[in-house]
């Protein structure tokens, strides 16, 4: 359904004929919001050029010369002349320039080219040009600069084509089909070259709303004239004297001045991905009004086609808000209002600051700008998410709810967005074991978990094991550290990406949301049948990650400069190996934190931290988070970090703001001034001064990647820790506290076992054994509670082992013609490598084989006290075994081992292992075979490789006895 509109402005310096018809049907809207009178500065008019050149002759709706009429559109374009072109401003005479402004159409999303490199030059003979200032891409389709003002008659715009960055594909992939790299750039299209005699606001456009950029503070202007700026008091509002026919009705009594005229428009921004019928404008997610009806609206098609007794607490049961990609808004009706009552002034006489007018001086503009963003967000989170929350909750439905997900797409506090959801929520995407998972991920599903914590959510989800660019490639053992990942980042409520909902009629393996994008996870995939133990790993290990309160010790206040997927999207925190922590938003140190009387910090969900660091963009701070920290100083709380330089906002008053800050950062109790550390060793620094120790400890092999997650439970302290890598690992680890008892739980094999602990200076130690990707619970209990006394662990155990020599017979069951049987004298993969001899139709084979082999089993083996496992070796990718017509379980993940000790028989026994593989073999031979008929084939190049597929062996039947 088409939804009302989103809005974006202000619009400066356009007639409002001038705003663009989008091609796809975009009504043209606009409203007035206010016209204000300046005086003139050399920044505001941009200068006339005697003529502007190009290096190669330019076409499109637009000439060259009227690019610095301060129109953005339509565009004027210029041949790519190995790869670069230019662009030459001439002036009458040498003139001082000191900020510029170029229009470069910018496009949004994935998979579009990058945007050209740009930098001005300047030149007095035309001839030989020095460089001015490099002019940095983002999204926004504006891009400006200001310098130290540069004399000159020449000045030239220098477009090159960036390096298109790599498409994330597996080998044997076909890259997507995307618009026009920077390896064949024909022409690049400007709308305008403006240069201005005096400074402007560095990149104004960013830092108004209309494009997200990494890092705001990083944008900072330097010291700017007084005489290129203009104050408060000569901000003329002259709006009643604007006539129905777009005419100013006003003069002012001397002088020269410019008149801006704002208004707001539609962002034009479609929702998608989504059919045509339900393709519409996005809602403007900052008037709480619109989105209740939308919502409503939306709701009633639900209502109307299932009854209104299918949607709330039963049928259609929850609402979920997938991560935001709605693209940058910065308006909405009521914001002069808003933006009075949050930020205590009026925002109208700033209003030439979004245009790039400096008023005041350079940093009273950007703080202007900050408080914008600022309401901007707070809309976002509470007209959008709190209203989305208000109407599930009012038909007894759940809501869940991602934020922004990669770094900083477009403005919002993430952890305040999804403080509304019931399930706040952040997204994994699949990862090589080499590599580990991005660091925006990585903040986001922690950031989901800290508003669990601090908030006192029930769960924690998340959009699980998202994939790209590796198609119908995974499979659970493949899978299980991405989710063992999550696990240890805090998640405990698994929501899948997937494509479920598959017509019958579609071919196997199905329709996907693309076949780049997600991982099969239907009753299409070859290992449905077999997928129960691994969603049972999943449900268990989520069942008691969400048992007691997670524990850590350090609170990590990120700062004031949202999101914490911008803040550490490209490196995590400096956290101390074995200490856990939490991301913590000035929301959650107003509302949602005590101090207990041991000094320590108490969420309204009931997580305890030791010390409050302020870490991130904390640099700058608000008076409101200076004041609260007070507080909690004088409550008996910790806090670490650097004294604050300065607030980002205009709201507050500089005297009283440093007489805050001088007041906390006096030798107040509790504070750990880290002035003279370096940033990453802070949170190091504060622990040590604290003496607190880490919570645990991992001693292992060298390179060995063990994340580990702490749950208090009543009595009980209970560990996670994963193995991240393809390998075995023997640990030694250490645990904060002496227990009376310690217990090893396999959520693998479901069993639990006490074993062998030490106690020494504090602190309990057990000795460990993971398998390749495996994964653990330890529960360590106090003096006095009862424990468990279970089998001994298996590395107790003394074993005998028997290879299961051949002859094996291999038949196929796959949804294609099936190859003949094999016989073969040892188990053995049957595609991969080394197995080519067996043909084109097994090494393209995608399904389930049958290993098939009989054995004796010794009667002495099946005493008292003994068990029998068979052992696999290894299995690509999952295998269910059948004893003598009995199904003994399946395998799916290392150790590839099954106890069949309740099958087993003396004498002779009938073995078989079904092993299937996953989709990827069969498309890769459909497209070696030209026949693109299968969904998915089409991506495929015709010399894709073939994933292994089978048993690799040795096969052994292993006598345990305790």
């Amino acid at each position: 359904m088409a939804a009302p509109p989103s809005v974006s402005g202000p619009y400066q310096d356009v007639p409002f004929a001038a705003v663009r018809k989008d091609p796809v049907g975009v009504p043209d809207h606009y409203e007035d919001i206010a016209v204000v009178a300046i005086p003139r500065r050399g920044g505001h008019a941009p200068l006339v050029p005697v003529r502007i050149s190009a290096s190669g002759p330019a076409s499109g709706d637009r000439t060259l010369d009227s690019l610095a009429d301060g129109r953005f559109w339509p565009s004027a374009e210029v041949p790519a002349d190995g790869q670069a072109c230019w662009l030459v401003a001439e002036l009458d005479g040498p003139a001082p320039v000191a900020s510029v402004r170029i229009g470069l159409p910018a496009q949004r999303g994935f998979g579009v080219p990058p945007a050209p490199r740009a930098r001005l030059e300047a030149s007095n003979d035309g001839v030989m040009f020095r460089t001015v200032v490099d002019l940095p891409a983002s999204p926004s389709p504006v891009r400006s600069a200001s310098f130290p003002a540069v004399t000159a008659r020449y000045f030239r715009l220098v477009l090159e084509a960036a390096t298109p960055g790599t498409i994330p594909v597996t080998r044997g992939i076909r890259t997507p089909s995307f618009p026009a790299t920077a390896n064949s750039v024909p022409a690049f299209k400007v709308t305008a070259l403006q240069l201005f005699s005096g400074a402007r606001i560095t990149r104004a456009e960013e830092k108004t709303g209309y494009a997200p950029v990494p890092d705001f503070y990083a944008l900072d202007g330097g010291p700017s004239s007084a005489s290129d700026a203009i104050q408060l008091q000569d901000v003329v509002d002259v709006t009643r004297y604007l006539r129905p026919d777009g005419t100013l009705d006003w003069s002012p009594d001397a002088g020269e001045w410019t008149v801006l005229r704002f208004g707001y428009s539609l962002t034009g921004h479609l929702n998608a991905p989504a059919p045509v019928d339900a393709t519409g404008l996005e809602v403007d997610k900052l008037d709480a009004g619109l989105v209740t009806e939308y919502f409503e609206q939306y709701l009633g098609f639900f209502e109307d086609a299932l009854g209104t007794e299918l949607v709330g607490t039963t049928g259609v049961s929850a609402l979920l808000s997938d991560s935001i990609e709605s693209g940058p808004q910065n308006w909405t009706a009521t914001m002069r209002s808003e933006f009075g009552e949050r930020r205590g002034y009026d925002l109208l006489p700033w209003l030439p600051a979004v245009t790039g007018i400096i008023v005041g001086d350079a940093q009273q503009s950007d703080a202007f700008l900050w408080d914008l963003r600022k309401t901007i967000s707070e809309l976002l989170a509470e007209n959008h998410y709190g209203t989305i929350a208000g109407i599930a909750h009012g038909r007894g439905m759940t809501y869940y709810a991602e934020a922004l997900e990669d770094h900083r797409p477009q403005l919002g506090d993430d952890l305040e967005m999804r403080s509304h959801a019931d399930v706040p929520m952040g997204a994994m995407w699949c990862y090589e074991p080499e590599t580990g998972p991005k660091a925006t991920y990585v903040a986001d599903l922690r950031g989901a978990a800290s508003v669990a914590h601090i908030y006192g959510k029930a769960a924690t989800g998340a959009e699980s094991m998202s994939a790209y660019g590796k198609p119908f490639a995974y499979t659970p053992r493949k899978l299980k550290p991405v989710v063992d990942m999550e696990f240890v980042l805090g998640v405990n409520l698994i929501n899948i990406h997937t494509s479920p909902h598959q017509p019958d009629a579609a071919p196997k393996p199905g329709i996907t949301l693309s076949p780049y994008l997600g991982q099969s996870f239907t009753r299409n995939e070859t290992w449905a049948h077999a997928a129960k133990p691994w969603l049972d790993y999943i449900a268990r290990c989520s069942h008691l990650l969400q048992q007691g309160t997670h524990a850590a010790d350090i609170a990590y206040f990120y700062g004031e400069e949202a999101p914490v997927t911008g803040v550490f999207g490209d490196s995590s925190p400096d956290i101390p190996e074995g200490h856990g922590f939490d991301f913590i938003n000035l929301d959650g140190l107003l509302n949602h934190v005590t101090v207990t009387t041991d000094g320590c910090l108490l969420t309204t969900g009931g997580t305890r931290y030791r010390v409050l660091f302020l870490g991130g963009s904390s640099r700058r701070m608000t008076l409101a988070a200076i004041r609260r920290i007070t507080e909690l100083l004088d409550g008996g709380a910790t806090v670490a970090g650097w004294r604050p330089e300065r607030s980002p906002s205009r709201s507050d008053d500089g005297t009283v703001w440093a007489t805050a800050v001088e007041s906390l950062w006096n030798g107040r109790p509790g504070l750990l001034d880290l002035a003279g550390v370096p940033e990453p060793a802070g949170v190091a620094a504060a622990l040590a001064r604290m003496g607190v120790e880490p919570d645990w400890t991992a001693a292992a092999s060298e390179g060995a990647k063990l994340p580990v997650i702490h749950r208090h439970l009543d009595g009980a302290e209970l560990y996670f820790v994963s193995n991240q890598l393809d390998r075995p690992e023997k640990i030694t680890a250490t645990f904060r506290g002496e227990a009376a008892s310690a217990e090893v739980w396999d959520p693998v094999q479901v069993s639990r076992s006490a074993v062998c602990m030490r106690t020494e200076a504090g602190r309990t130690a057990v000795d460990l054994h993971l398998e390749a990707f495996g994964s653990a619970f330890i529960l360590l209990r106090p003096a006095g509670a009862e424990t468990v006394h279970g089998a001994a662990s298996q590395l107790d155990m003394l074993e005998q082992k028997v290879a299961l020599e051949g002859p094996w017979e291999i038949t196929f069951d796959g949804d294609n013609q099936s190859p003949p049987p094999l016989t073969l004298s040892a188990p053995a993969l049957w595609s991969g490598p080394g197995a080519d001899a067996h043909g084109r139709d097994v090494k393209y084979f995608s399904g389930t084989a049958t290993y098939r082999h009989t054995f004796t089993a010794d009667p002495a083996a099946l005493g008292a006290g003994r068990r029998l496992v068979l052992d696999l070796g290894d299995v690509s990718d999952l295998a269910v075994v059948r004893l003598n017509g009995k199904e003994a379980g399946t395998v799916w993940t290392h150790p590839f081992r099954i106890n069949i000790t309740a099958a087993v028989r003396a004498g002779s026994n009938d073995l078989e292992i079904a092993v299937t593989n996953a989709w990827w073999n069969r498309l890769a031979g459909d497209a070696a075979a030209g026949d693109h008929t299968r969904p998915g084939a089409a991506i495929f190049e015709a010399d894709a490789d073939v994933l292994p597929a089978g048993i690799r062996g040795p096969v052994r039947l292993t006598v345990q006895m305790s």
